[in-house]
């Protein structure tokens, strides 16, 4: 940064804003990368999501909390190390979602509509999951998601 500010210092008005140019480009593919990087597409029976991973424990606790809208192709992933008994709430989620908890096999081990938590305590959603998905509620129902159906997670 100090010798592009250097470099920038020492051109004309027209090259400065050439520069000005290459480096917010710059700033921006980096920034598009940085995101891209932690999510991952999955194709659902002919649908294609964009999936936010949830990796680190702050991203599980904050998971979508605080959104107030998400389009219908997006979602999040939770990603654990090992299967076990996961247990989901809604506080501070502001929209309905469908829990999706998958197994180690990929298997489809349980499908919950879950709504905004309005008064505390806030209703849990558990099942054994080493995965999780969050998409918008009724999106598991509306492209034919099902316990049992095994879904394609081989890019995590």
């Amino acid at each position: 940064l100090e010798s592009f500010l250097g470099l920038f210092l020492r051109h004309s008005e027209d090259s400065r804003k050439i520069l000005l140019l290459i480096f917010s480009l710059f700033i921006f593919l980096n920034l598009k990368t940085s995101q891209e990087k932690n999510t991952l597409t999955l194709e659902i029976n002919n649908h294609t999501f964009i999936l936010e991973k949830a990796i680190t424990q702050e991203q599980k606790q904050q998971g979508l909390m605080f959104r107030r809208f998400m389009p219908e192709n997006r979602g999040m992933i939770f990603i654990f190390n090992e299967e076990e008994e996961r247990s989901f709430w809604m506080k501070n989620t502001l929209i309905p979602l469908d829990i999706i908890f998958i197994d180690e096999n990929y298997k489809i081990t349980s499908i919950q509509t879950a709504q905004p938590c309005i008064n505390d305590p806030c209703q849990t959603y558990q099942a054994s999951a080493r995965y999780v998905i969050e998409l918008n509620a009724g999106v598991a129902k509306k492209i034919g998601l099902k316990a049992e159906y095994i879904m394609q997670l081989n890019n995590l």
